[in-house]
C-alpha cells in the first residue's frame, strides 16, 4: 500500500470513529444524573405524577414509608428500567409506588431540544410527623 492509500485509509478510520463518538453522545445514550438532581432540572420536568393509592390502613394508622427508585426518563417523556434502590420499611409499598411511577410523565426543557435521556432518582415518602425519613 503506498503512502497516499496508507493516509485515506486513516482519514477514513478516523472519520468513521468520530462519527461513532459523536453519534453516542447525540441522544442516543442515556445520562446518568443521579448525582447531581439540580442538572436535571435543565433537561426534564415533572409534567403528570399521580399519587400512589394507598391502602386505607396505611392512612389510618399512620404508617411512615420511603421508596427510592432509579428510573430512565426517555426521549418520550416515559419512565424507563425502573430499578428498586432502596425501601423503609423494607419490601413495603413496593407495588402501589411503582404502578404510580410507571405513569409519571416530563416534559422536555427548552434547552432539551434533543429530548436527551436521563437516569434519575425517584423517591416516595409518606410522612404523619416532622422526624427525618431513612431510606436505606
Amino acid at each position: 500500500m503506498n503512502k497516499i492509500a496508507r493516509q485515506a485509509v486513516i482519514i477514513i478510520a478516523t472519520l468513521t470513529y468520530s462519527s461513532f463518538i459523536f453519534g453516542q453522545v447525540r441522544g442516543d445514550e442515556v445520562l446518568d444524573l443521579r448525582s447531581d438532581l439540580e442538572l436535571v432540572k435543565e433537561y426534564w420536568e415533572l409534567d403528570g405524577w399521580p399519587n400512589p393509592k394507598y391502602p386505607s390502613s396505611t392512612l389510618r394508622l399512620e404508617i411512615t414509608y420511603c421508596v427510592l427508585y432509579s428510573v430512565t426518563i426517555t426521549n418520550q417523556s416515559e419512565p424507563s428500567n425502573i430499578q428498586l434502590e432502596s425501601s423503609h420499611p423494607k419490601g413495603k409499598y413496593l407495588g402501589i409506588t411503582e404502578r404510580a411511577l410507571k405513569k409519571y410523565r416530563w416534559k422536555a426543557t427548552e434547552a432539551n431540544k434533543t429530548l436527551q435521556p436521563v437516569r434519575v432518582y425517584v423517591m416516595f415518602w409518606l410522612s404523619f410527623n416532622d422526624g427525618e425519613i431513612k431510606c436505606t
